[in-house]
Parts: C-alpha cells; structure tokens; sequence
C-alpha cells in the first residue's frame, strides 16, 4: 500500500492485492470458484455454510473507534477499488473483478448507448427516474452478466425490497435466489430462515444498504448512528454459529467509509453554470469525484476555466491518464465500454471539499461522503468469527 500526505489528508490509492475483491474471491473459493485475485488468508472458513454481511458505510476507521463486537472481531483491513463509490464497489464484489472490467464507478454516469445519464444501481435514468427495465434492449451493454456467486446452486442474496427492480437483482443475482427484506429485523429474520429452512446453502450474500443513509444525514456519533450501528454488532454477536449440526461461519465487511465534508467546504454547482457551455452532457458526479464530458473545441477552455476558478478545491484529471495508471483496475481486461463511461476528465475534490449539485433533480446530504482515496473513505474491516 503506498501512502503519502496531501496537505492534512493521508490518501491512499486502491491495493488491488489487498482489497475487497480479495474478500469476494474468499467467498467465491468458498464455493470451489477461481478468481484471479488470492483469497485472504484470514477467511479461511472451516464450515458449510458462510454468511457475508455487506454493510454499507462500515469504516475500518469507524470500527476502531467505537468499541464493540465488531471490532474486537476485525481479523484484517483491506482497501475498496476506486472510485470508493457503492457503485463501483457493489458490483466488484459481485463479480470479483474492478470498476473496469463491469464499467459501474459513480452513482451518475452517462450512457452514450441511451444517450442520458442513468443510475446504474438502480438503473433508472437520473432526471425522471425512469425504470429502464421496462426496456428489453439494454441487456447487452448494462448488467448483462451474472454474479460468480449465483453460479453455484447453494447460494442466496439477501437485499432491501426498493432494489426489486434492478438490473444488479434481476440480471445479476439472480431473481430465484434473492431473498428481499424492508427493516433491520426482517434483515436479519432473513438470514436466520434461510439456515433455518435449507442447511446445504453454503453463501447467503446479505446486503444492508441503510447505515450509509443514516450517516450521510447525521454524524456518526449521533443517536441514530450508534443505535444502528449496536443493532448490528448485536445480530453478528448472536446470529448462530450452527444449526441442525451445521457450522456457520459469519464474515462482514463494507465497500468505504466516509469523510466530513463541512458546509463551508461545498462548492455549489450553480455558482459555475459557465463550466455546463463547454460540456456535452452535464457532469456526471458523486460530490468528491465528477466526469467531466467536455466538447472537443472547448477542452482549452476547459482547462483554463478551471485553473481561474476551480483550482484551488479540486484536482483534474485526464481520464485516460488515471485509466494508465492503474486505479481503475490491475489486470489486462478492459470493458468494451470502459473509456467512454469515465469520458474526457476526472474532477476530485481536494482535502475536504465536495462538489454540491444543487439542482432539482439530485438530493443532497448534509454530512459526510466519500469517493475520494483519503485513508477514511478507502479502508474497511475485514471482521469474521
């Protein structure tokens, strides 16, 4: 892992040797499934079955700071992929490879096959949230692949009931085999039955998207925090370690943690509507790191509209220069779609700051978010008993 000092935040750059795709090829060797990436030496499971709670937003930073079953339970620490987005990190987890070889990095990205921008979790398009499974002809371009875990017959996903109607559920998972829940109690109501009711499951892929809510709209330490994040050391503290002579063994982990973003550190995006005329598509952005899709003349303008104006809270990018790089991705596959998903430059906030999209059509969080590579919002638990 290479570390260095950007002004008062450490960053980090995605450890493709020591992420969470390591996680996802654990389970997958769990199921006699190769991966191209080494399972982690701490999952070494001695049990039939294997639960994996996914819990969005659990910071290895945040586990070490709030004491409790979780953390006396953190086997290891690895790194998320970059960008440190649900969108990138949900489907590599899926699919045990990085953001460039399943093309999902941000929670807007532009579609040139659509021509729109869309949300590619739950893939409706961004301005009407028009659910794009109404239509049969994306199949080749979107989530068309299924996830290295459905392939085995002894695995169950476990995901909120508002993801229905994904493509990430219906073409990925694997619509048989996914189990949908509403609230924390039905989360975990779900794991039980399912070992309750079929002992030869050997994955259940549990994902609890809803802590990540909680704390974008409220600080970590408070009330609505803590009590969710006790309800979840209470349920991988006491969920049964064997049933009907079954051995469970009980992973989690998360896709990022966050960073404090402060009200005087948000760069309203209606104060540089002049940037949106050198555009062909308005930017495709999680707050931390936008895709800039910039008009071939005005590239030179680009860049010195942003030297005068935005140099001082963000880093740009060429796109095609971090794709050399290597953050995307460490392998020799390449989505076919890849380049022009990520398109001209890369914006990434830096220190502190966030790009705030105060248009009609996108909500806003009052704290906390993540994308970035600060060592907050890159490093999460490996936690397992």
């Amino acid at each position: 892992m290479s570390t260095c000092f950007l002004l008062l935040i450490l960053i980090m750059f995605p450890d493709y040797t020591n992420s969470i795709l390591n996680i996802s090829a654990s389970l997958a060797s769990h199921l006699w499934i190769t991966s191209f990436y080494k399972p982690l030496e701490c999952l070494s499971f001695d049990s039939e079955t294997v639960v994996f709670l996914l819990i969005d937003w659990l910071g290895a930073n945040f586990i070490d700071k709030n004491k409790w079953f979780l953390s006396e339970n953190k086997r290891h620490v690895v790194t998320s992929v970059f960008p440190s987005s649900t969108s990138a990190a949900i489907p590599s987890y899926l699919f045990t490879v990085p953001p460039a070889e399943h093309w999902s990095t941000w929670w807007y990205m532009y579609m040139r096959e659509l021509g729109c921008i869309i949300n590619p979790l739950p893939t409706w398009t961004a301005v009407w949230q028009y659910d794009l499974k109404k239509e049969h002809w994306h199949n080749s371009f979107l989530f068309s692949q299924s996830s290295v875990f459905s392939t085995h017959e002894g695995t169950v996903f476990i995901t909120k009931s508002s993801f229905q109607w994904s493509l990430l559920n219906t073409n990925v998972m694997d619509e048989k085999k996914t189990l949908w829940y509403d609230d924390f109690e039905w989360y975990i109501s779900s794991i039980v039955s399912c070992l309750l009711n079929d002992s030869t499951k050997s994955l259940i892929y549990a994902y609890r998207p809803w802590f990540d809510e909680i704390c974008h709209k409220y600080w970590p330490s408070s009330s609505q925090a803590q009590d969710h994040y006790q309800m979840i050391n209470n349920a991988f503290a006491n969920l049964p370690t064997s049933i009907w002579s079954t051995k469970i063994n009980y992973v989690c982990s998360s896709d990022h943690w966050f960073i404090d973003t402060p009200e005087n550190k948000k760069i309203l995006a209606s104060s540089h509507s002049k940037l949106l005329d050198l555009l062909y598509v308005p930017p495709c952005w999680e707050r931390r790191f936008v895709y800039l899709y910039c008009l071939a003349e005005n590239k030179q303008k680009l860049q010195k509209y942003y030297d005068m104006y935005l140099s001082k809270y963000f880093e740009l990018y060429e796109s095609s220069y971090l794709l050399k790089k290597w953050v995307f991705w460490n392998t020799n596959s390449l989505h076919k779609e890849f380049t022009n998903r990520i398109w001209d430059f890369v914006m990434i906030a830096r220190d502190d700051y966030v790009r705030e999209n105060d248009s009609l059509w996108t909500k806003s969080y009052k704290y906390w978010d993540h994308g970035w590579i600060s060592l907050d919002e890159m490093l999460v638990p490996v936690c397992a008993r």
